[in-house]
């Protein structure tokens, strides 16, 4: 069973410095090889996904591990800002999340074409998230996503969901 890491959120430190420490408490230490940092990187015009600052501390820290991170997710179902690839590109841009910036790609695992691992015959996952080496999953605010049962369903439904192909058959 994996492990689930929190950190406070009090006034003597800021979370971004507190990265660091909770990195370590989860034992990065040696990171080889490709490094999915799995993560929803807000609808268009949405404000409430975690800043793009947090996630280049996470880069830094990944790189000084050994990893060689990149930041990802999939396209959805449902037709917004993130349905195709090329949509969600302009969204996840608009919202911060430029390599220049990160220090590391930004990859949509699927939608430019069809572009999935077939797992069984009702499963198929993101060809870009297939053929990682090691995976890491970023949440803001777990117990406001809409899952009220578990304050870990934000977790579990950006793993299960998050990493499947939506792109149509």
């Amino acid at each position: 069973m994996s492990k689930v890491y929190f950190i406070a959120a009090n006034k003597d430190v800021t979370l971004i410095n507190k990265l660091k420490i909770l990195l370590e408490r989860a034992d990065i230490s040696n990171l080889n090889g490709v490094v999915a940092l799995k993560m929803h990187m807000g609808e268009r015009n949405n404000k409430t996904f975690v800043k793009p600052a947090y996630i280049k501390k996470l880069v830094d820290v990944v790189k000084t591990h050994g990893g060689d991170p990149f930041v990802t997710d999939t396209t959805t179902i449902y037709k917004a800002g993130r349905y195709t690839a090329m949509d969600y590109y302009r969204t996840a841009f608009a919202h911060g999340f430029l390599p220049s910036y990160l220090g590391c790609p930004v990859i949509i695992a699927d939608g430019l074409k069809d572009e999935r691992v077939e797992v069984n015959e009702r499963v198929d996952i993101a060809k870009g998230m297939a053929y990682t080496t090691v995976m890491r999953c970023f949440l803001f605010r777990m117990l406001h996503t809409g899952h009220g049962a578990s304050s870990f369903g934000g977790a579990i439904k950006n793993i299960a969901m998050g990493c499947v192909t939506e792109f149509p058959h």
